[in-house]
This record gives C-alpha cells, structure tokens and sequence, in this order.
C-alpha cells in the first residue's frame, strides 16, 4: 500500500500478515513477525480470510500495481494472530525516492483470501474502464460489489466475481517498510520516519499518531504553512532535476505518455516532498514511531479500514 505523501502529510504526516508460503518449520527465522488482533473494523471480515503485506509502489490515474507477500498466518483475525514473513518484496516493488537512500518498499498489513495471488496490475482500457489482471495474465473487470447479494463471509472476492482477488481491508495506522540497506540516523528517510533513529535493514513497522489535533491552533497553522513552503520548493526542485514545467503536482499522475517513465516520477515526486518536509523541518516529533516490539509483549490492536481500489 503506498499513500499518495503529499496528501498524507498534509493531513497530519500520516495520519496514518497469510496462509500461502512455506510454513515456519521448513524455513529459517521469519524476516518479520507480528501478533496482534483486529480491535475495529469498517469492513466486514469473514473467517476465511487471513493477514498479508501489501506493496503498492505507485498510484496514478491509469492505474496501479498491487503486491501481496504471504507468509505462515496463525490464529484468527478477530481473537489473536501471528504473521511470519520469509521473503523480501519482489524487486519491482522496490522504489528509489529519494537520493542518497537506500531503495525502498511501502505497505501495509492487509487482510486477503489464503490464495490471493502475488500480483494484480490495474489498468484503464481505451472506453476508461479498470481492468485488472493476475500474475499469469488473467484479466478481469473491476466491480465495487463482485459479490452482489452475497455476504462478505462467503465471498472471497474484492475485486472481480468468483475470483479472491483484491484487499478486503488494510490496517491503520501502521506502515510497513522494507528497505534494502539500512537508512542511517539523521538521515532524510531517518528524519521523516523515524524521529533521527537509524532504521535497520530489512522489514520495520511504524505507528501513526494523530499528532496534528492535540496542537494550539497558532501551531496548526503554522504547520500548514510549512507544509505549502515545502510543496512550492520540493516542485521547484523536482522539475529542475527532472527536466519536467510542472505547475501542479497532481499533473504527474495523469501523464500517460510513457508509463515506466511516469511511475518513476511518481517515486522521485514523493521523495523530493519527503526531503522538502525535512528541509522545511514541517516534521511534528511523535507522530511516527518504529515499533521495535511489533506486538510480541501485548498484541496490537489494529483497526481495518477498507481500501478504495478504483
């Protein structure tokens, strides 16, 4: 799952695992493991299903790529349960953002069927329409309700009927990033993440503090003001480096002239905003925080809010 930055750090910096897989027992220590339970849920959630990570490296107006990595999911949804993870996101769901750090993945934990499949690629045909299509090339069309009047607990499929594919739900208020190398302290990804702490190698879990409303008003707006500096200079740095006469940020998202292109210019615009609110200092300190315990002391309590695929 990947945020549009600029909009989510505009409403507070964010305000803001599967069955499949290996089991643990023919495998190494998990590269990633977390307890928890789901507290709330906007959705409803039926026993079939079970946690994953998502990765979603771009969103644009023709489209997207969802990647689903499964592990060993024990226990239910709704009580207690624990993901491990034994692999890294897939190499194309990796994305530089920024210049001097290190490539990234950002996600989620997402609730799936036990089969999802590993990857799903949105696309608009030539009438506007989202198609999407699986890892071995199966196509479908996007429906909001593939399910019709069936309840939730018996479907299985999200996105096109009779097929398990598509997020059921994500957990707020957490990120899940995978870096390749780790990110040093007091670093631009360190800064913006994670208070100035180095973040390690590999997979890390933040929390998302709503940090944003317990400030005086005087302060709020100041913040918002720090936020619309560092927007005007993270454009102005972007399209001298990129070559590119942007005036609106939100044009780079519906350019459809190359789209490997645009999709790493989707990357280079997030990190040139990450760096502009490091820069600008437009950082509220306690609204992210990397959970080095990941619920192995007292689950977390997550809450699932559903996620807008179209």
């Amino acid at each position: 799952m990947r945020v549009k930055l600029g909009t989510a750090v505009a409403a507070g910096v964010f305000s803001m695992v599967g069955c499949a897989g290996n089991s643990a027992a023919e495998q190494d220590q998990p590269m990633f493991s977390v307890r928890a339970s789901v507290f709330a849920s906007t959705v409803a959630l039926g026993p079939q299903l079970v946690s994953a990570l998502t990765f979603t490296p771009f969103l644009a107006e023709w489209g997207h790529t969802d990647f689903i990595v499964m592990g060993d999911h024990e226990g239910s949804l709704l009580d207690q349960f624990v993901l491990n993870i034994y692999e890294p996101p897939p190499p194309e769901a990796l994305i530089q953002l920024t210049s001097g750090e290190p490539a990234i993945a950002i996600g989620g934990i997402g609730i799936v069927s036990p089969e999802h499949p590993s990857r799903l690629d949105w696309e608009r045909d030539a009438q506007g329409n989202m198609q999407v299509c699986d890892d071995s090339g199966e196509c479908g069309a996007a429906q909001r309700d593939p399910c019709g009047t069936l309840q939730t607990a018996s479907c299985l499929g999200t996105v096109v009927p009779g097929k398990n594919w598509g997020l059921h739900g994500v957990a707020g208020r957490y990120m899940v990033m995978y870096l390749e190398e780790a990110a040093p302290a007091g670093g631009i990804y360190s800064s913006f993440f994670a208070q100035g702490a180095e973040i390690p190698a590999g997979y890390n879990l933040f929390r998302y503090q709503s940090v944003l409303s317990t400030l005086a008003r005087a302060d709020q707006e100041e913040y918002f003001k720090c936020q619309q500096r560092a927007q005007t200079s993270a454009l102005t740095r972007f399209n001298t480096a990129n070559g590119t006469q942007y005036s609106n940020h939100d044009q780079i998202t519906k350019d459809v002239s190359d789209r490997s292109v645009d999709a790493a210019l989707l990357a280079r615009w997030d990190g040139s905003m990450i760096e502009a609110f490091v820069l600008e200092g437009c950082i509220l300190p306690g609204a992210q925080q990397l959970e080095s315990d990941r619920g192995q002391v007292d689950p977390l309590e997550l809450v699932v809010v559903a996620w807008e695929q179209q």
